[in-house]
Parts: C-alpha cells; structure tokens; sequence
C-alpha cells in the first residue's frame, strides 16, 4: 500500500514529452480558433463601419401619430423593421448621385436627416424644414394621409424621394433677396423624384411645354418640370450645372444660360420657329 502511494505522490511535476505535445496542440488549436473569431469580428465590424460612413449622414425616425391608425400602419411597415431609414437611404443616394455625380460639383453638406410621420394631416404629402442652426441637419414632415392611401408603399416612397431631392438642393441660399423661383425649385425636385421610377416624359411631348412662353413664363411646377425635361435631354447635365451656379450665385434669370451654354433666348426661338413649322 504504501508503495503504491509512494508511487502515486512521486510522479513528476513536469510532464512527459508526450503529455506536453497533447497541450501544446490544445493550446496551438484553441489559438486558430480564437484568432478566426477574432478576424471574423474584425471584418464584420469593418463591413458595418463602411456601411454607415457610406450613408453619409445619420438618421432619426419620429412618429408623432403612433396613437392613430395611420402610425401604427406606420410603425408596422416601416418602423418597427428600420423600413424607413433604408428608403431614405436609397432616395438621398439617387438625388445625390444626380445631383453630384463627381468632385467637380461641391456637395452640399447633410448631416443628419430626420423623418417625422406629423401627427396631423397636411396640405402637402411632404415638407422640408432646415433648423436654423445650419448644421446641415434637416426635417422631411410626412403626412400621416400617406399611409391611408391604397398603395401606401409607393406613396411613401414618392413622398421621401421628393423630401430628400429637396434637401440636396444648393435653392437655400438668398444672395442680395433673390430667392430661387419656387416653381424651378419643385421642377428639379418633381424631376429627380420621375427619374427614380422611370417617368420622364419623351422630348417629343415636352417640346411644346418647352416652346410655350419660354422657361420664365412657367408659374406652376408641372411646366417647370416639363421645361427642365426637355433642356435636360437636351443637354444632359444642364440640371446639375443650374444647381451647382445656385450654390456660387443665388438666383439670376442668366444663370439658365450659363448652365446650358449658350443663351436661353437663342434657345427658345429655335424652339418655337421647330413647334411652329412642325404645326404647318
């Protein structure tokens, strides 16, 4: 008995050879292991990282009618599922891309957008507000009559396409009290938001939109938009150069022929002797 405890209490305290490769390949592949997690994480924090600085700006959703039928429609479909935050997303990345397509055209600077469902129905489907602090923080009022609508999914989509091609407008500067015209300003933006579900209209219906008066005479946004159209195919890049001389000039009847290049006059009398021929 007592050899067998002898035997048992002297046993090296330093093992074996065979003993040290068993723990030492444990430990090698608990090492691989963590190191493979660690290059996981890495790499899907990476991923997220790009994800949000490629949004550009932050977002904040608010539901003021969640007490409704309408907001809780709301936060359903597009709340509760970050459904909203990924529309405007998509829509400030299009009018963005439309409106910037390169270095050569200074952005205007969005930090943080926040989407209010009101709680009360508006006048308007959407409306655009820019806190006075100008940090580049806007607010896009939705009217809870959006979600009542049949097709509320293409009727939210509509609204914050034309909330977001607002806020990437240069329209905001006045120089010296020139305001931009408000009917170019929703041109442009009925424009972008037609563009993103592929309804510009052909040259060949806007010509005479185009020929009628000229672009200054246009006192309600669908002639603007058609006349903008139509020098647009024209000229392509004729909306993003106007919106670029905002941002350097506030608003003069000359910078349309700045941005076309030539003058809107010699324009338009192209245009109407072509509309007139063509009628003979």
């Amino acid at each position: 008995m007592e050899d067998k405890k002898s035997h048992h209490l002297l046993q090296p305290l330093i093992p074996s050879a065979a003993d040290q490769n068993s723990i030492s390949a444990a430990l090698s592949n608990s090492g691989i292991i963590f190191r493979f997690f660690f290059i996981i994480c890495i790499g899907l924090i990476s991923i997220w990282a790009d994800h949000e600085a490629s949004k550009g700006h932050s977002i904040t959703i608010i539901n003021e009618a969640s007490h409704t039928t309408s907001g809780r429609r709301f936060d359903l479909f597009y709340a509760s599922n970050d459904k909203a935050s990924r529309i405007i997303y998509r829509t400030s990345k299009f009018a963005e891309k439309f409106l910037y397509p390169d270095s050569t055209y200074p952005k205007k600077q969005v930090n943080h957008v926040i989407l209010r469902l009101s709680s009360r129905t508006m006048t308007q489907s959407v409306v655009v507000d820019s806190p006075p602090a100008g940090n580049g923080e806007y607010v896009i009022y939705i009217s809870p009559s959006i979600m009542d609508e049949i097709n509320h999914k293409q009727a939210l989509f509509l609204a914050i396409q034309r909330g977001m091609a607002r806020i990437w407008l240069w329209d905001i500067y006045i120089i010296d009290e020139i305001e931009v015209p408000l009917s170019i300003v929703n041109g442009i933006v009925e424009y972008i938001t037609d563009l993103a579900v592929g309804e510009i209209k052909s040259s060949q219906e806007t010509m005479a939109a185009a020929a009628d008066g000229c672009w200054r005479s246009k006192k309600n946004t669908k002639a603007a938009e058609e006349f903008l159209s139509y020098y647009e195919m024209k000229n392509p890049g004729f909306i993003r150069q106007l919106n670029r001389e905002l941002r350097h000039n506030g608003w003069d009847d000359r910078m349309v022929d700045v941005a076309l290049g030539l003058s809107i006059q010699h324009l338009c009398a192209h245009t109407n002797s072509s509309s007139s021929s063509s009628s003979v």
